[in-house]
């Protein structure tokens, strides 16, 4: 299965967010927008556990299908059981009173046809039925205890669909960008206590998102990245970093990696 039936506790971070944190509570439903590894997620992780909220997540897949999304039977043994899927949960925990956030990884991931079965949890006046077991889920009220949360990552490799006129017509979209140079320094400093290497890696960076780099480094490939320059040293970490990109642009990364740090041994 690829949600979590049951919500995680509040959850705790192994890093500190950098940033300002978004008003979720106020704009749910709310999708969050902008390219991989900016820390989507970790924004909605520091947000639950500062407001007390637990999580249920759903990490949305090309290959995720009704019984996913509203409900499957499945054999245990020689008995049969019925498995609620994301939606009727979703609402079941919605109505209990606790506070939690509905958090769908990777919304564009869907199928068109998966992404048509969320609108019914989006659109908060509807329910869902489930007619294999002949009942219907409905949300009691509109509370701010029951919050909706997407992530969509930009992308230009396959695997990803464009969300339907409908579905995202029920969100608030927000655009979340790659990180101030000075923020990005911040957050590689939970990491590493030299600041010229945190400098050098976030301008190498930068480089790549400001050119025709296919590939574009994010913030978490630069954790990633000071992780390995920590145990093996720097032309490892750089070596890392080279396997990101397509062999047509590794050339010219290792002329910009040359540019800011010189020679590397």
């Amino acid at each position: 299965m690829n949600f979590i039936y049951e919500p995680l506790t509040t959850p705790s971070l192994t890093e500190r967010y950098i940033g300002e944190l978004l008003p979720f509570r106020e704009i749910s439903p709310v999708l969050l927008k902008g390219p991989k590894g900016q820390g989507k997620t970790m924004q909605v992780f520091a947000y639950a556990m500062e407001n007390d909220y637990k999580l249920l997540i759903f990490e949305a897949s090309e290959e995720a299908r009704y019984g996913q999304i509203i409900g499957q039977f499945g054999l245990k043994g020689r008995e049969a059981y019925f498995s609620l899927g994301v939606i009727p949960t979703a609402i079941q925990y919605a109505n209990s009173g606790e506070r939690f956030i509905l958090l769908i990884e990777e919304l564009n991931a869907l199928s068109p046809a998966a992404q048509k079965q969320l609108n019914s949890l989006l659109d908060l006046k509807k329910g869902v039925t489930v007619k294999e077991i002949g009942q219907r889920f409905e949300l009691h009220n509109n509370s701010d205890n029951f919050l909706v949360v997407a992530t969509m990552a930009l992308t230009f490799y396959g695997g990803v669909f464009e969300l339907n006129e409908d579905l995202k017509s029920r969100f608030n979209i927000v655009s979340v960008g790659y990180p101030p140079e000075d923020k990005e320094r911040e957050i590689l400093s939970q990491h590493t206590t030299d600041n010229e290497l945190a400098s050098k890696l976030v301008t190498l960076a930068t480089q790549t998102r400001t050119s025709s780099f296919v590939y574009q480094l994010s913030t978490r490939d630069l954790v990633k990245a000071v992780k390995v320059i920590n145990r093996l040293g720097l032309k490892w970490g750089l070596k890392a970093l080279e396997g990101k990109f397509e062999e047509e642009d590794r050339k010219t990364f290792w002329e910009r990696v040359a540019g800011i740090f010189g020679e590397v041994k």
